[in-house]
């Protein structure tokens, strides 16, 4: 039972310290926290000015609120809020960048007290990735950028009628809302076909979780309920499911995605002892965004309207753009940020911005227009304190996508090993179990699938329009 444990314990042995020393260390671990906690308090002393919604009607911006107004339908709207809300970043910046700065210090600091290579080898270890597959990463993602993101752009630009495309643009709605309502019946009856293709078994224990009298789920909005949807995993019981419903498509969606992480916990459970069950987080998003993909697979072949379609298929292109493209670029600031002061460079609020404003021209491309405060968007993503955690993100989606379309393509075995995927859990390194399923990061193949389908998404809705 303990095996894989112990293993990786002596496998990492080298990066173990004397008693004294890992005493010294663990002393640190408040001082660690100091980056985080300076963010924290940061983003609360900061006032944002107020601006007017769609209606006209005033309203105060802020962290929580920003990403509402940075996609709505009415550019004056959205271009208000980003400038205003950069703009004030901007004016804070050199505290941002000196909170950012320490936060880098710290991994750099425990990376070479544990005799590591790099931050980056640090953390990768702890799931015995090598440095070389998170590389292949992104030089592969650099490569399909031109016919890609970049293509993808140029169509925004085009399809919304613009001079200029901006980072304002790049969240609102390509094409109007269908404003299609679902139920939650609904959503569950569609979920449960668009899963037919993972066996009887699967669809069972499926339809048991989602029933309302299961007691499994928590569906609707309630006083005191916290926002958004989530999923916690207790072993030698039944998941549970929180959602917060409210009759929109998306919603459907976030079920299905939300019962992925419940049917990867149910059947992770049942194959493994406790100390092997939890996935890492390397594979803890495959099952929810295959559930998805799967359910976008299924409502684009029942689409009934030109509209229809192309509102789901501009969902694919925004679900890949915003966690694969987005979250690379993030990992390649993040070793960027780290490799500079590794070198003996400093994190200046200038520098810093230096190093984001390349990656955005090189991510978006010829056709974006780069405004003066969007190279202090790192001042507002806290996952770049995590130490090298937003390329998860993307990896999930990745396997999920090479997962889903061989079990759509009705490739022989790979429901099963998809499903041996799951009810694997934590018992061995997350890509030895990706490799066993099919799907290996040691070559370009798994990434390039990824990107042929932005590509060949891009080509149906220009057809389409």
């Amino acid at each position: 039972v303990y095996g894989h444990i112990l293993r990786d314990i002596l496998r990492r042995k080298a990066h173990v310290l004397s008693p004294a020393a890992e005493s010294v260390l663990a002393l640190s671990g408040d001082l660690r926290g100091g980056p985080y906690a300076m963010l924290n308090a940061l983003q609360q002393d900061v006032t944002f000015p107020t601006i007017r919604d769609e209606e006209g009607k005033p309203v105060e911006l802020a962290f929580s609120n920003f990403s509402r107004y940075r996609g709505s339908p009415n550019r004056l709207v959205r271009k208000w809020a980003v400038e205003e809300f950069f703009g004030t970043l901007a004016k804070h910046k050199r505290s941002f960048a000196a909170s950012l700065d320490m936060g880098v210090k710290r991994d750099v600091f425990v990376a070479r007290a544990r005799q590591y290579e790099s931050a980056l080898a640090a953390s990768l270890d702890a799931d015995h990735v090598p440095v070389e597959v998170f590389n292949l990463l992104l030089d592969t993602t650099a490569e399909s950028l031109p016919r890609t993101l970049h293509r993808y752009v140029a169509l925004r630009k085009r399809v919304m009628g613009l001079t200029d495309i901006h980072y304002y643009d790049l969240y609102a709605p390509l094409v109007p809302d269908t404003k299609q309502r679902v139920r939650y019946d609904e959503a569950t009856a569609l979920i449960d076909v668009a899963l037919a293709p993972l066996g009887d078994d699967y669809r069972k224990a499926l339809r048991t979780g989602m029933d309302l009298r299961s007691g499994w789920t928590d569906v609707f909005p309630n006083r005191g309920k916290r926002s958004g949807a989530y999923q916690t995993d207790v072993y030698g019981y039944h998941p549970f499911v929180f959602l917060n419903y409210m009759d929109e498509l998306d919603d459907a969606f976030t079920t299905a995605h939300e019962f992925g992480h419940a049917m990867h916990s149910v059947l992770a459970n049942a194959a493994q002892a406790y100390p092997n069950a939890s996935p890492t987080i390397f594979l803890a998003e495959i099952a929810s965004t295959f559930n998805e993909e799967l359910l976008l697979h299924h409502l684009l072949g029942k689409a009934k309207s030109r509209a229809e379609k192309l509102a789901l298929l501009n969902k694919r292109l925004e679900n890949i753009r915003t966690t694969v493209f987005r979250q690379i670029m993030f990992a390649e600031f993040e070793r960027d940020i780290h490799a500079e002061v590794e070198r003996g460079g400093a994190l200046t609020a200038e520098r810093t911005s230096e190093i984001y404003r390349k990656l955005i021209e090189k991510y978006y491309g010829p056709e974006f227009k780069v405004c003066e405060n969007d190279d202090v968007e790192w001042a507002y993503v806290p996952h770049f304190y995590y130490n090298f955690y937003v390329y998860k993100y993307a990896t999930g989606l990745m396997s999920a996508i090479a997962l889903s379309r061989r079990v759509l393509a009705g490739e022989k075995g790979a429901v099963t090993r998809y499903l041996d995927l799951l009810r694997a859990g934590g018992s061995d390194y997350p890509l030895v179990l990706l490799d066993r399923a099919g799907v290996g990061f040691q070559s370009p193949e798994t990434m390039r699938q990824t990107f042929d389908l932005f590509d060949e998404t891009i080509t149906e809705f220009e057809a389409l329009l």
